[in-house]
């Protein structure tokens, strides 16, 4: 407070020329003449008087905030940088392969085909039965001169008889493939017949069949039987039998009663190549075949469930007989019953027969199946057919189009392939020119195939570069799925720079031509690819966008007054770096959050940062690197005070580290600390 000064009062007599009111007055009136004729000579004028003037300031708070790494994470918001569970910043991601299926041609097998044509084979018919033929002495021309009484005489002579045998009525025609003719000769002449020559004579060929001469004599009331071989003859069913006899002669005792009986049979069977003809019921006729399943090497099938396939069937009937074929197929079963058909077919017919094999199951025996046929021939049924020894059956079976649901048995070299899977890599914000020091890929692979496998893929980068990888992938046996996983700890270069999107191809080789197992056409096989790199990083120029938003009230009363009277405006800041990396910031100022990233009314560009000790053992951060400094504000710039909220961000730049790389740890932070200082002249009112 101002002191105020004390005067005295006198109280003795005044001379007016020695008073101080004379002498001031004077004094007063010297010092006004004076200034006048100094005004007059510079020309100016006397101001009013004026109040005092001095400087002040406006401070506003800009920035004041630490980020740790947790919240620069969180604030990065990408979910590829994260902590891990020993306190590391780590750059991880993982992405999904394409589910695939065990090749379908594994699950499939080529088409099995049977073709067979069964021939009937030489056919046993009915011998017929022929009646004998008797001849009268009487009726015999020249041989017996009579006698008296009833008795006479035969000379010594050669005499022939022609008996034409009664007609066969079982065939018409046939030729014999096994059997015999008998003929017959009974003598009741009374004399011997000392030689006796037969020919077999076919009426309807005109052709002589056989001709022999029975072995001895026969004497008079004796028979005697000549077996013909038929064997390759073609006889018809009208025979004649002809007899060239000689007789020493003799007198004949009743005469009236003398006769020679001749003829001919067939024994108890009769076989031939072709005949038109009686065809009694045959023998069963049966004819199989094993046909083998195409396999792999060192595979086997034990037991398959069909998901899709058919059988075909064409049976042709080339015979002149009905007949029933039996067909039955040991590899294929039907609700633990072997398929098995009957089917009749007439003569001369085709016959297709298609059956549906959807959830049957296919059992082979030693990788191979039999198909068996039993064809039963009822015969012709009185009537006469033309029937060849040639004549056949002819059976064709085809199992095709066969998928199978599972499949149980050995596998060898079975394939399930990643083919055109792409997949796109989220890098985080300012991270395209990272190299990583060290990195770590981990191929989980989850077989749901009960199978071992050996994998073999390449994952190709968009940055031009490649890695193979290869293991043994386990079967998932009892469980659902089982989960193997290859790691390969040296895939820093390939993941440097970041690729945005991975490409993999190559397979899983499954089965070893051991492994007992059972597969099925659900079966897959999924991959997940996971790439995991602590940020012991070789960084080159980083960029961090969004570290924070921030944002400043202003107090507006007589801020256009502030702003206008300003005489000088900074911002000062200070920053405290714990990060093992020097950096760059730019701070951006503006009215709303939007325009920060658009269009910024001011920007403070730009603060160096020095980066942080870092001990040469472990990399890490040993202590704080301090950054202070001041940006100078032009009138223009601090226009921005005029908002009554002040929204606040920064972009953080991240030097380039060495060649060694740099480690950043969860204890890792950047403090930013910043405000705005406004010098302006102030006269004690606004």
């Amino acid at each position: 407070m101002a002191k105020k000064r004390n005067r005295k009062e006198s109280k003795e007599p005044i001379n007016f020329w020695n008073s101080f009111f004379f002498k001031f007055s004077s004094k007063l009136l010297l010092g006004l003449a004076v200034i006048v004729i100094f005004l007059t000579f510079t020309q100016c004028t006397v101001k009013k008087p004026e109040s005092p003037v001095w400087n002040t300031s406006l401070v506003v708070p800009v920035i004041n905030h630490t980020y740790d790494m947790e919240e620069i994470i969180r604030r990065i918001d990408q979910p590829e940088i994260s902590v891990d569970s020993l306190g590391n910043i780590a750059y991880s991601t993982s992405q999904d392969l394409d589910t695939v299926f065990l090749d379908q041609s594994n699950l499939t097998t080529s088409n099995l085909s049977y073709s067979l044509a069964q021939q009937l084979g030489p056919i046993d018919i009915t011998p017929p039965a022929i009646a004998p033929v008797t001849v009268d002495l009487s009726t015999i021309s020249g041989l017996a001169t009579a006698l008296p009484g009833d008795s006479a005489f035969i000379d010594t002579l050669h005499f022939q008889l022609y008996n034409d045998m009664p007609t066969i009525n079982n065939f018409s025609q046939a030729t014999i493939s096994n059997g015999q003719l008998i003929a017959s000769v009974t003598n009741n002449l009374d004399v011997s017949l000392d030689t006796i020559i037969i020919q077999i004579y076919d009426i309807n060929s005109a052709s002589v069949i056989a001709t022999d001469t029975f072995p001895a004599p026969i004497n008079s009331g004796s028979s005697a039987n000549l077996p013909i071989n038929l064997n390759g003859k073609t006889i018809s069913n009208s025979l004649r039998l002809d007899l060239s006899c000689y007789t020493p002669g003799g007198i004949v005792d009743s005469a009236s009663y003398r006769n020679i009986t001749s003829g001919i049979s067939f024994g108890s069977s009769l076989t031939v190549s072709s005949a038109v003809a009686e065809v009694p019921p045959l023998n069963d006729i049966s004819f199989s075949q094993k046909v083998g399943i195409n396999l792999k090497s060192g595979e086997k099938i034990d037991s398959a469930n069909i998901n899709q396939g058919n059988l075909n069937l064409n049976i042709v009937n080339g015979t002149a007989l009905d007949a029933s074929l039996n067909i039955t197929i040991s590899g294929i079963v039907n609700n633990g019953v072997t398929f098995s058909i009957i089917q009749p077919i007439p003569a001369g017919q085709t016959m297709i027969l298609d059956t549906n094999l959807a959830n049957f199951s296919f059992i082979p025996q030693n990788d191979s199946i039999d198909i068996n046929i039993i064809a039963s021939i009822s015969g012709s049924n009185g009537t006469f057919v033309n029937v060849n020894e040639s004549d056949s059956f002819q059976v064709s079976a085809t199992i095709g189009n066969l998928t199978f649901n599972t499949v149980s048995g050995v596998f060898n070299n079975d394939s399930a392939n990643f083919t055109g899977v792409n997949k796109q890599l989220n890098i985080p914000d300012g991270f395209d020119n990272i190299t990583l020091k060290t990195a770590i890929l981990t191929l989980d692979v989850e077989n749901g195939i009960d199978l071992p496998g050996v994998l073999n893929i390449q994952i190709s980068g968009s940055n031009g570069k490649t890695i193979n990888l290869t293991g043994d992938i386990a079967p998932k046996g009892i469980n659902v799925t089982t989960l193997s996983s290859i790691t390969n700890d040296s895939v820093a270069d390939f993941l440097s720079p970041l690729p945005d999107s991975i490409g993999v191809t190559g397979t899983i080789r499954f089965g070893d031509g051991v492994y007992q197992s059972t597969i099925t056409k659900d079966d897959f096989v999924s991959a997940q690819v996971n790439f995991y790199a602590p940020l012991e990083v070789k960084i080159n120029n980083a960029q961090l966008n969004d570290l924070n938003i921030s944002k400043s009230a202003i107090d507006q009363n007589n801020i256009n007054i502030i702003t206008d009277h300003a005489t000088e405006a900074r911002f000062i800041y200070n920053v405290t770096n714990h990060l093992p990396l020097g950096a760059k910031a730019i701070i951006y100022l503006s009215h709303d959050s939007a325009s920060l990233y658009t269009n910024p009314q001011v920007s403070l560009d730009t603060i160096y940062i020095d980066p942080a000790p870092v001990s040469l053992t472990t990399g890490i951060v040993s202590g704080d690197s301090i950054t202070t400094g001041e940006i100078y504000l032009d009138s223009l710039d601090i226009q921005v005070l005029k908002n009554d909220t002040l929204f606040v961000r920064q972009d953080v730049f991240l030097n380039s580290s060495d060649t060694s790389g740099v480690k950043l740890t969860s204890n890792d932070y950047l403090t930013i600390t910043g405000r705005i200082e406004v010098v302006y002249r102030f006269d004690g009112k606004f």
